[in-house]
């Protein structure tokens, strides 16, 4: 199975999967950094089987359905006060 982890997902979330033994790819990391919702959506579908996203956008289900074989996971993420740092380098980023 591989995941793909949206541009706005911090790099841990990728690291942290990995070690559970998934295959995980980040956005950023591949062709599809800087793209649009709808165009990666379905670039998405062609490669994942699930889609790991904190774009409220992806939420709607009209415009970015579930397919038979792609689901998209909206992950709410939290910061801890220690975690700072992390906070700041997800928001440069997105």
């Amino acid at each position: 199975m591989i995941i793909l982890l949206d541009e706005c997902i911090p790099l841990p979330v990728k690291e942290f999967l990995s070690t559970k033994g998934y295959h995980a790819e980040h956005v950023r990391e591949t062709d599809l950094a800087g793209m649009k919702n709808g165009e990666l959506y379905e670039r998405a579908k062609e490669r994942c089987q699930v889609f790991i996203t904190n774009d409220r956008h992806f939420r709607h289900p009209l415009l970015f359905p579930a397919t038979a074989s792609m689901g998209i996971l909206y992950l709410r993420i939290t910061f801890r006060d220690d975690d700072a740092d992390s906070r700041r380098q997800s928001q440069r980023s997105c």
